[in-house]
């Protein structure tokens, strides 16, 4: 996973060196590549995002990221060193902290090492990005994603379990957060079930996925993204992609699994009123999820997302009108037709197949504009991480679920041990239409959750 990051990390990481033991590569690892060793599968696999060069660690300089046990000193000053087991992952700079001596690193849960990950490459960003920031870092935190709390020293490392089925649950919106989400669960020990995974990006990967997409390469570009994530996370798990808007086909989950990234879709997703749900999502450096409480009490996916506005078809038509005649050609020539027949068509009132396609085109660029925000591969792949934390929680215990209020879990990255690094209770908007006291659909939905 810190490799996967860093290999992903354009910008800020500008070689992967790797210096690593001759062992076997596990099932379940790495998804790309087929080289049994673990080095050369990490440089195979590095080549294959073909993003940032993943290379032997001969004549690499720079900042050093150790992936070490706990048996050993993790080198100079400026270092980070990374340790996960079981259900924590922990990060420390210098040495690593006597205390980590002990853990028990034979536990097979990835969930653990993939926050280790995570907070390892929040480390390397913000040293490149705004080294400011680091000044008041304590020497050593992380992350107990089962008691989801801050534990520099782990208490605990949660639960192991026998056989995992997750067949109650399935996935809307395979991105960044989805594909964290699917090579999280794909990699847990034991794991099985069919799953439904859905996703209606009509481009489907795209260059810009590449850095926060875990299961994506750059082969994978323009291929649709469930399709594309299914196949790169073969297993225990029988993924059925859905290549489509997760209302539109006909499996409805008891567990409704949420990473998509619009307000509009968490409004429709809301309106089927799956017995529960748990959703993930991250802003700037921001990972949180939220999991469904009691209906009408806690939070659900409609509550504090109001959906977006959509632009309107002759608003879409005056803002290309307004643009370049540059902008234009582009817009033509992607749709095989003269720009004398684009200018046509931004008329009001055009309708034709080829105005049906221009307004697609033109929603693309123009339309659904988003508040200006940022986002970073390892805050996506925490959350998704997280989220799939979330959702092995109630898979192996399901009296974790919620009873009241929804829980909400947040990490802010920036500020790994920060005291609002926690899960609170999260009630429901008051001015929510869909969960409201006299929606028709609340006892129905209270239905679906009893046991």
């Amino acid at each position: 996973m810190t490799v996967s990051l860093l290999a992903r990390a354009e910008g800020i990481v500008s070689t992967v060196g790797i210096d690593c033991p001759d062992v076997e590569v596990r099932d379940r690892t790495i998804p790309f590549g087929a080289a049994t060793g673990l080095g050369q599968r990490l440089i195979e696999a590095g080549g294959a995002i073909g993003v940032v060069p993943v290379v032997p660690a001969g004549g690499v300089v720079g900042q050093r990221v150790i992936v070490g046990g706990t048996g050993e000193d993790a080198g100079e000053s400026g270092d980070i060193h990374l340790v996960g087991a079981g259900w924590w992952g922990g990060v420390a700079i210098g040495r690593r902290p006597e205390s980590w001596v002990g853990l028990d690193l034979d536990r097979d849960e990835s969930i653990g090492p993939y926050v280790a990950a995570c907070l390892a490459i929040a480390e390397v960003f913000l040293k490149v990005r705004a080294p400011q920031l680091l000044a008041d870092r304590p020497g050593s935190w992380g992350w107990n994603s089962w008691f989801r709390s801050n534990e520099a020293i782990p208490a605990d490392l949660g639960p192991s379990w026998d056989v995992l089925d997750l067949s109650e649950n399935a996935l809307a919106g395979v991105g960044a957060v989805g594909a964290a989400w699917m090579h999280t669960v794909w990699s847990a020990p034991r794991a099985n079930g069919r799953i439904v995974v859905a996703d209606a990006d009509a481009e489907g990967v795209s260059i810009s996925n590449l850095n926060r997409g875990l299961l994506f390469r750059r082969a994978d570009v323009e291929r649709p993204k469930a399709t594309t994530a299914a196949e790169a996370a073969v297993g225990t798990i029988s993924w059925l992609p859905f290549n489509g808007r997760f209302e539109a086909q006909d499996h409805r989950p008891r567990v409704l699994v949420s990473a998509v990234d619009n307000n509009r879709a968490r409004d429709v997703l809301q309106s089927l009123y799956s017995a529960y749900f748990v959703s993930g999502s991250t802003r700037d450096l921001r990972a949180e999820v939220v999991v469904g409480g009691d209906p009408g009490v806690g939070a659900c996916l409609r509550c504090f997302n109001p959906p977006e506005v959509a632009v309107s078809d002759d608003e879409l038509r005056a803002r290309a009108a307004r643009d370049d005649s540059a902008s234009l050609a582009v817009i033509a020539a992607d749709l095989g037709v003269q720009v004398e027949s684009v200018e046509a068509r931004l008329q009001p009132g055009s309708c034709d197949a080829l105005s049906d396609r221009l307004l697609e085109r033109l929603r693309r660029k123009y339309g659904d504009e988003a508040p200006a925000q940022f986002a970073v591969g390892f805050g996506s792949v925490m959350a998704g991480v997280l989220l799939a934390a979330e959702t092995i929680r109630f898979a192996i215990d399901e009296e974790l679920w919620p009873s009241t209020a929804s829980d909400r879990v947040t990490f802010q990255l920036q500020h790994p041990s920060a005291e609002s690094n926690r899960v609170r209770a999260y009630f429901r908007d008051l001015r929510c239409p869909k969960c409201d006291g006299g929606v028709p659909a609340l006892p129905m939905w209270r239905a679906r959750r009893a046991p």
